[in-house]
């Protein structure tokens, strides 16, 4: 994330205000509030625009990741 500036970023939101379609979500917070954009990932792990880590733990039909994480 340290390559990505603010304005990057700021960018990135903007674009997926406008066209990015987010399935089986409420898109009425988005109105106020930024969407989360993963900017980083290692393993199971992700890391938003914020710097929040995120653990990639959603299960079931076509949310899981069919062949596994990347390994090092």
């Amino acid at each position: 994330m340290d390559s990505m500036t603010t304005n990057d970023i700021q960018e990135i939101v903007e674009n997926d205000r406008a066209h990015v379609w987010h399935h089986l979500i409420q898109h009425k917070p988005f109105e106020t509030v930024d969407p989360r954009i993963i900017v980083e990932g290692k393993g199971n792990r992700v890391w938003d625009q914020k710097g929040k880590e995120h653990l990639d733990a959603v299960s079931g039909g076509v949310w899981t990741v069919n062949v596994g994480y990347g390994r090092v």
